[in-house]
């Protein structure tokens, strides 16, 4: 008997989530799931993905009897006559959107992505590029200078990543079914041990005010006039000399 699994679209989440954290990641399940999900893993510290994905089951908490939860349990459960709280099956079929993993009913046919070093690359740099975009209007990080990936094969499938920064700290990335997650990364830029944001901030900010000094020179720049006389666009103009005439004795 053929069997089939659901497929789950995950479609909506962000290419970026697995660097989503805290107030960022709890805005995507509120968005996509509902309120109430969004406060189920606040409750909980669950506080990114991969939180939520070591977890077997989120919704077991609400088996507990703690009347912190009682609120809680009012908005995403159905209470039955003998005081037991069902999770409502809406709530439960919607967090599987925020799941980032899909599976395809047999004999169908889809196009699969080769996993290879090159994909790996993409997505990695990519990602460091939204989370700056994020982070800081200013902040701007170039692989080869600010940071150097290197990626390694252990076969035609398995792959092991490590960064190693401008400030000299190496960092390992640690890959979760399909991608490679890069909060250990995110959480060392923004470490007081590293310099590497600042220095960026500093050298962006100093490639902009040479323009700014140049533009204002500009405009004290003295100009030519006619007859080859140079004046300065903030000189005053010759004053005519005044004649007082002299009173005769």
């Amino acid at each position: 008997m053929t069997t089939f699994k659901r497929h789950i679209d995950t479609s909506l989440l962000p290419d970026d989530i697995f660097s989503y954290t805290d107030a960022q990641f709890y805005d995507v399940v509120k968005r996509i799931v509902g309120e109430g999900a969004a406060e189920l893993f606040e409750i909980q510290s669950i506080r990114s993905p991969d939180a939520f994905l070591l977890i077997p089951d989120v919704f077991a908490i609400l088996n507990i009897k703690c009347a912190a939860l009682n609120s809680l349990k009012e908005k995403i459960c159905l209470k039955s006559d003998d005081d037991l709280y069902i999770v409502k099956p809406g709530v439960k079929s919607q967090q599987q959107h925020i799941t980032p993993s899909t599976s395809t009913k047999p004999n169908q046919s889809s196009s699969t992505v080769l996993v290879d070093e090159k994909y790996h690359r993409s997505f990695i740099l990519k990602s460091i590029t939204n989370w700056c975009q994020r982070y800081s209007s200013k902040l701007s990080l170039s692989e080869g200078v600010d940071y150097h990936l290197f990626l390694a094969s252990t076969s035609d499938t398995n792959f092991t990543a490590r960064i190693k920064c401008r400030c000299g700290s190496k960092i390992n990335l640690v890959k979760l079914q399909k991608n490679f997650q890069l909060s250990n990364f995110y959480k060392h830029l923004v470490s007081a041990t590293c310099n590497t944001t600042r220095a960026s901030k500093k050298k962006s900010s100093k490639e902009n005010f040479p323009n700014q000094i140049n533009s204002n020179s500009n405009d004290d720049a003295p100009r030519e006039v006619e007859g080859g006389v140079k004046r300065s666009s903030t000189s005053n103009a010759p004053q005519k000399k005044r004649f007082h005439p002299s009173h005769s004795k």
